[in-house]
């Protein structure tokens, strides 16, 4: 079942999230495989990323996309989805980081 949300990106929190990362405009785009100049349209309030942009942006900047999104939330999401961040957030930073190599690991080898 799936639950209604209203997304809107959250400039502030996605900058905090840039400049933390060390990373730019210029480094965000060749990521998600758009230009410089559509990133700076999105971070000044010109544009919005859409969903797969938000979720590759996030995976780039080392969070979770629905932390790219305003409080007043955003997208249809499913519930399952949500249940998975929410165990997520519960982990301490090292086993987060261990359940990401982890996925990592099985989505590189998918195809085997």
């Amino acid at each position: 079942m799936s639950q209604p949300v209203r997304r809107t990106f959250d400039i502030v929190k996605a900058k905090a999230r840039l400049g933390a990362s060390g990373k730019t405009y210029v480094d965000l785009g060749r990521r998600l495989g758009v230009t410089r100049q559509a990133v700076g349209h999105w971070f000044r309030g010109r544009g919005e990323p859409d969903v797969q942009q938000m979720k590759r942006m996030a995976e780039v900047l080392g969070c979770h996309w629905l932390e790219l999104v305003t409080d007043e939330t955003t997208v249809l999401y499913r519930e399952e989805e949500l249940r998975h961040y929410d165990l997520l957030r519960q982990l301490s930073p090292e086993q987060r980081s261990e359940v990401e190599d982890f996925i990592k690991f099985k989505l590189g080898n998918k195809g085997e």
